[in-house]
Formats: C-alpha cells, structure tokens, sequence
C-alpha cells in the first residue's frame, strides 16, 4: 500500500493555517455594499507559498467557508460555492508557485507573484460568475444582473485581488525563514 502524503503535520497545518483564514477573513475586515475586504486569501496563497497546493487550496476553502457558514443565514447556501472556488484560488497559487520545482527548491519571489496574482484572477472570475448567476437565479434581468454586478462587487473584489497577493508575497519569505528555523519547513 503506497504512503499517504497527508501525514498528521500537514493535517495540524491545514488546521492552524484554516483557523487563521477564518480569523482573517471575518474578524479582520472592511465592510462594503454587497461584499467585504478582508485578509483571508492572503493567508490561504501564505498557505499555498509556504507548503504547497494541497495545504493551500484547503486553508483557503475550510477558512473562508466557516466565514460563510458563521456570517449570515444565507451563508449555508453560499459555503459549497466558497468552498470549491477557495479551494481551487489557493490550489492553483500554489500549484503555479510550486508546479515545477524540483530538489527542494522553493518558489523565488517572481514565481510566487504571478502565482498569487493568477489565482486571485481565478477566484475573480469565478466569484463574478456565481455572482452573475445568482443574481439571475433571484429573478434579475441579464442588464440588471450586469449593472449591479459592476457596481457592488467588481471594485471591493478588485481592492480583494490586489491586497491579497500583496500580502501574501511579502509575507511569505519572512515566515519561512521562521518557519525553517523551528523545522516546520
């Protein structure tokens, strides 16, 4: 029977990384019409710089849909939906961040941008289009659905995508020399 590579260390970081998405995401916040700003991605593409596209796609999806499941009665309905588009931003970071990396090397800091900016591109484009059709699950018009789009949520998720991967980016090299250091990493 081949090894599992999810060992119980990945598992307490899962864990750790998770809770602190989720304190990210709904503590620490901007409230806006028909949205928030908050820190939650940059933890979960921290997650996906520092140990990888498993870890990262499942801080990002297990932290931000306890946000969703905590937050509002309609935030069961909402939860599946951020589960599967957080889970494919932080994935797919890390995976773009650690894809071709061999020997244990790890992502250097270009690779590491464009992958957190490709996934918050991702997480933009798929959040736009379940926003579209929600909105048009709820009886909007095609204009309508389009118009209130643009003016609720295209702007806080572009101030999302560009906050994010900055922190994310900045963060991450100073937390794995830390992270070396206890042997974490």
């Amino acid at each position: 029977m081949a090894r599992s590579k999810f060992s119980v260390k990945t598992l307490c970081i899962v864990s750790v990384m998770a809770g602190l998405c989720f304190v990210a995401t709904y503590f620490i916040r901007i409230e806006l019409p028909g949205t928030r700003v908050h820190f939650g991605a940059a933890v979960a593409m921290l997650s996906a710089l520092l140990f990888g596209p498993l870890v990262g796609g499942l801080t990002g999806a297990i932290g931000m849909s306890m946000t969703n499941l905590l937050g509002t009665a309609l935030g069961a309905i909402d939860a599946p939906f951020t589960f599967i588009m957080r889970y494919a931003q932080g994935f797919f970071c890390g995976w773009i961040a650690w894809g071709s990396m061999k020997g244990g090397k790890e992502p250097g800091m270009m690779r590491s941008i464009v992958a957190c900016v490709a996934a918050a591109g991702i997480y933009f484009v798929l959040f736009m289009v379940k926003s579209y059709f929600e909105l048009r699950l709820f009886g909007n018009s095609h204009q309508a659905a389009l118009t209130m789009i643009a003016a609720m949520r295209v702007w806080p998720s572009v101030v999302n995508a560009a906050t994010n991967p900055a922190a994310a980016v900045l963060i991450a090299p100073v937390l794995r020399t830390a992270l070396k250091r206890t042997g974490l990493i």
